[in-house]
């Protein structure tokens, strides 16, 4: 009867996450084949971590929720019970200790109603919630079940079951006082512990809903994704930073690392808002970018990092001291720290520059003065040029007129010499 009772309940049960059964007998199943192993075993082999747990988990819960919108609930729920297959398949199985919790809409019940006389203190003791223990039939419901995903999640933070005893009795007695041992908060994620407690208490009425209890779920496992990808954008930060203070007397091989630096760090931000490391260190990169534009005498560039408002200790020119050779200034590597003494020194040697930088503006603009005369003078050179090209045109066109009339003439003259001499 109960692989009669589990074929029915899997086959109204139709999800993704919830392994087919294809046909049942007294003492047989025919299910559906998944090359894998259980969550338990995973978690024993220690082939999985806690984000890859967690993922499992978000994944059971959408069968969970779809058993509980079909009036069943599941009352086993274990990390035995939780398959994983090799290709990333989660199946949630053994539904034979499934209850109907509220009557189908077609009326064909599937499994046992709760209070139809089948025995309610069933389960596995380890894990089982209070109520289950105490054969409360008015307070198992679908809160139970989230019970039992609390205290899958338990074992997942953990290296031992909720209600761990030397025997079966011990951990009964344990699951209906709800004496679960609270885990320690050294090293695990404080948002999980917290959601593992809500799940978990006494209390029905005070535990999540399983949409709640996976919204958490994903919640932190998007936070997690989120620093570790920070976590490699600082690290990725740190190389180009390292290559940079390496090229720091070649300012031109050294921008790109610069930039990429403060790329990576900007990522680092995005994901982790309140990451000090990557704040510190983007401070220090632009700093040091500043002044190795300085070095290079690409002041403009120097001038757009400081305006920029995100630099640790760069001075106020006005505020410094002048009389520094600008060929100094080529000896700078990289800026110093806050507070090292170094600020006035900078900022001397900015000002240095930045006034020999206005000189040669001035010369510059001298010089566009004499370009523009220059031009001026060229172009009336070009206009009488012209002039030139067009009266010697002209004189050409004239002196052929003259040869045609002079040949025109000549050959009039003896015209009237023959008539004349012919007369």
């Amino acid at each position: 009867m109960l692989f009669r009772a589990e074929a029915l309940v899997t086959a109204y049960l139709e999800h993704p996450n919830i392994v087919p059964v294809y046909e049942a007998g007294e003492n047989y199943l025919v299910m559906r084949r998944i090359a894998g192993c259980s969550l338990e075993e995973e978690l024993l082999a220690g082939r999985i971590d806690l984000a890859g747990a967690v993922e499992i988990l978000i994944k059971v819960c959408d069968a969970v929720a779809f058993a509980h919108h079909r009036g069943i609930i599941h009352r086993d729920i274990k990390p035995e019970n939780i398959l994983v297959g090799d290709f990333g398949e989660v199946m949630l199985i053994d539904w034979g200790l499934a209850l109907t919790c509220s009557p189908p809409a077609d009326g064909v019940l599937r499994a046992p109603e709760i209070g139809s006389g089948v025995a309610l203190c069933a389960g596995t003791p380890g894990y089982m919630a209070p109520e289950m223990a105490l054969a409360d039939r008015i307070s198992i419901g679908p809160q139970t079940d989230v019970f039992l995903l609390g205290a899958t999640l338990y074992r997942c933070l953990g290296s031992d079951i909720p209600f761990a005893g030397k025997d079966a009795w011990q951990a009964l007695e344990r699951s209906a006082r709800n004496d679960w041992t609270p885990l320690s908060a050294a090293g695990l994620p404080r948002r999980l512990l917290d959601l593992q407690e809500r799940a978990m208490a006494g209390d029905p009425a005070k535990r999540p809903t399983v949409a709640q209890f996976q919204d958490d779920l994903r919640a932190w496992l998007m936070q997690a994704q989120s620093e570790v990808e920070a976590q490699r954008a600082i690290d990725e930060a740190r190389r180009h930073h390292a290559v940079a203070h390496a090229n720091r007397l070649r300012p031109s091989a050294a921008y790109p690392d610069f930039a990429g630096c403060i790329a990576a760090c900007d990522r680092a931000l995005a994901l982790n808002p309140g990451l000090d490391e990557a704040m510190e260190l983007r401070e220090h990169a632009m700093a040091d970018f500043a002044l190795a534009a300085v070095g290079a005498g690409e002041l403009q560039l120097a001038r757009l990092i400081k305006d920029s408002g995100r630099l640790p200790v760069m001075p106020r020119i006005e505020e410094t001291e002048p009389n520094h050779d600008a060929s100094t200034i080529r000896r700078i590597g990289t800026l110093m720290p806050p507070g090292s003494g170094q600020e006035g020194r900078i900022g001397m040697l900015l000002k240095d520059i930045l006034a020999r930088q206005r000189e040669s503006d001035r010369l510059v603009g001298e010089n566009a003065d004499l370009r523009a005369s220059y031009d001026a003078i060229g172009g009336e050179r070009d206009a009488l040029a012209e002039r030139l090209e067009r009266e010697r045109v002209r004189s050409k066109r004239l002196l052929r007129l003259a040869t045609v009339l002079g040949g025109l003439a000549i050959v009039l003259a003896m015209l009237v010499l023959i008539v004349a001499l012919a007369a």
